[in-house]
C-alpha cells in the first residue's frame, strides 16, 4: 500500500509535465521519451540519458542542469548526425564537433546554438574552411 501511495504521489507531482517517474532514475512520458539518470527537484540534473523515439528521433547522453542540457554531452540523431561537445540551456555552446549525415563537419566554438568563434568546417566534398565564425559570416585566418 505504501508503494502504491508513493507511486500515486509521484504521478501527481509529475502530472504537470505529462510524465511518470517509473523508478528512482527513470521517467517515461506519453510521447515515448525516456530519461534515465540523476535528478534534483524532479528535473534531470547531473548525468543522464534522454531517448526521443520517432521519425526525427535522437538520443542525448551527458550532463543536465535543472532540466536542460548543460556541460558536456553527445547528441545522436536517428539519421546518423552527431554533436559532441559543450552545452548551455539546451543549445550547443562552447567547444564542440558537429558531424552531419552528408559528411560535412564543423569542429570549433559555438554560442547559443550557432557557429561562433574559431573553427574548422569541412564540406561534404572535402573543402576546408578555417577561421573565425561570426553570427552571419566567416572570416578566414
Amino acid at each position: 500500500m505504501a508503494q502504491a501511495q508513493l507511486l500515486s504521489s509521484t504521478w501527481i507531482l509529475l502530472k504537470k509535465i505529462n510524465a511518470l517517474r517509473c523508478a528512482n532514475s527513470l521517467i517515461c512520458n506519453r510521447t515515448g521519451e525516456v530519461y534515465e539518470g540523476e535528478w534534483a527537484r524532479d528535473l534531470p540534473h547531473g548525468k543522464g540519458k534522454l531517448v526521443v523515439p520517432g521519425k526525427y528521433g535522437k538520443t542525448y547522453e551527458g550532463e543536465w542542469e535543472s532540466g536542460k542540457k548543460k556541460g558536456k554531452g553527445t547528441l545522436r540523431w536517428e539519421n546518423g548526425g552527431v554533436y559532441e561537445g559543450e552545452w548551455d540551456h539546451d543549445r550547443f555552446h562552447g567547444k564542440g564537433v558537429l558531424t552531419k549525415v552528408d559528411g560535412s563537419k564543423y569542429d570549433g566554438e559555438w554560442k547559443d546554438g550557432k557557429r561562433h568563434g574559431r573553427g574548422i568546417y569541412i564540406s561534404p566534398i572535402g573543402e576546408i574552411y578555417e577561421g573565425i565564425y561570426l553570427p552571419s559570416c566567416f572570416h578566414s585566418s
